[in-house]
């Protein structure tokens, strides 16, 4: 018994060595892989709130930039009008900005109007009759909605161009009819088919006037936003002058901005408007915003850029302009973190428009424009009934320069 007992003594301590051995190495391999894991999930989540120049992007000319494709791929567009200015020429492009090579692409689609984009990855486009889906993916194309008329067509194109938040949420929109402030409109859910018609009181630009996130419809009166259920016709309402809806959240809550003066030149206030709890708040801002145009929000960096211009003049006709924001929304504070740099400061107007984010949100495009004469244009003459023509002598035409910033 004895033999019995000294010799696994032995062994049992060894082992009990090695366990302990690769227990501790093994510990502390997983320590340090947490350790990485956390710090790589802490900066994927981290907010991005910084725009720093990385370089000027010459490989563009006058192409209209539409949607960021994948990491090198954009997307744009140019359109040439025949001398009558009833027809014209549309062409779509392939960008990249890696190799510096433009693509036509869909050349024989004959599209006429690029209307939006319903997601990063599918575009919204027209031809001379219907109305078609393009997967970025692959470049396929697949017809969505033919109106009626050419009149219901006209005014879908025009519409539907103008309400963005719709479109995200695959629907069409065009006005069948105007009476006084009272104004008319049809949807349809292109993938579903159903329709609503939208019945709107007010007297100002309605692209951002109405919107819908089923299964609700918000309508932005003269003084009042509308929420209208579509399943049961229920409807509440908010106290807002001039609202113009810009997002509608997460939490279902609405990002709006509202303009205090009768003149489209007065200062513009952000608010989330609460239905669930009948409650409007006003966002908390370091800047006074007079340029309400040229705002773009994106809801999957949660990001907001605005142009800011100082106060008009007394008759409300000019006002000069400041610069380029960009910031996010933090519970009821619009926070302004950083001023996006002016990086041609020979550019006598140095606004940055028409943002464009890549898919990974880390990069952006943005767009100056600057108006020169074309020397090669012929003066034009506009008629008016009853009343004597108007000669331009001086044609002006645009002038692009992009500039590509990283986002951290």
């Amino acid at each position: 018994m004895k033999k019995c007992i000294s010799i696994p003594t032995i062994s049992i301590l060894g082992l009990s060595l090695l366990i302990t051995g690769c227990s501790t190495q093994k510990s502390i391999q997983v320590s340090k892989d947490v350790k990485a894991e956390t710090k790589l999930q802490a900066e994927q989540t981290k907010q991005k709130t910084e725009a720093v120049f990385n370089k000027e992007l010459k490989m563009f000319k006058n192409e209209s930039l539409i949607a960021w494709k994948d990491d090198d791929n954009v997307i744009g567009y140019t359109v040439n009008y025949t001398d009558d200015s009833l027809s014209k020429t549309l062409k779509l492009y392939n960008i990249n900005i890696k190799t510096e090579q433009t693509t036509e692409i869909l050349a024989d689609k004959g599209i006429k109007e690029v209307i939006g984009m319903e997601n990063d990855e599918t575009l919204i486009v027209a031809d001379d009759v219907s109305i078609y889906s393009i997967s970025l993916k692959d470049n396929t194309m697949k017809k969505i909605y033919t109106p009626l008329s050419k009149k219901e067509y006209e005014s879908l194109v025009i519409m539907s161009k103008l309400n963005e938040l719709l479109l995200k949420k695959g629907y069409l929109s065009w006005r069948k009819e105007e009476l006084n402030n009272k104004q008319t409109y049809e949807a349809i859910n292109y993938r579903t088919g159903k329709k609503h018609e939208i019945v709107r009181y007010g007297d100002f630009y309605e692209g951002e006037a109405f919107a819908i996130s089923e299964p609700y419809l918000y309508i932005c009166d003269k003084e009042k936003i509308r929420r209208v259920n579509l399943d049961d016709g229920t409807t509440s309402e908010l106290k807002i002058y001039r609202a113009f809806i810009q997002s509608i959240l997460e939490d279902g809550t609405l990002l709006v901005h509202s303009i205090h003066e009768q003149m489209h030149y007065g200062p513009v206030t952000f608010y989330n408007a609460n239905f669930e709890k009948n409650k409007i708040t006003e966002y908390v801002n370091d800047i006074k915003q007079y340029n309400f145009y040229n705002q773009k929000y994106d809801e999957k960096s949660k990001l907001i850029f605005i142009n800011e211009s100082t106060k008009p003049d007394k008759d409300n006709k000019s006002s000069s302009f400041v610069g380029t924001f960009m910031g996010i929304i933090d519970k009821d504070k619009f926070i302004i973190k950083n001023k996006i740099p002016v990086v041609d400061k020979t550019i006598q107007d140095s606004k940055l428009e028409n943002i464009l984010l890549n898919p990974k949100r880390d990069k952006m495009i943005a767009t100056n424009e600057t108006l020169i004469e074309d020397k090669n244009a012929k003066p034009k003459e506009i008629k008016r009934k009853n009343k004597p023509p108007i000669k331009i002598e001086k044609i002006m035409k645009p002038v692009y320069t992009r500039y590509l910033f990283d986002i951290k």
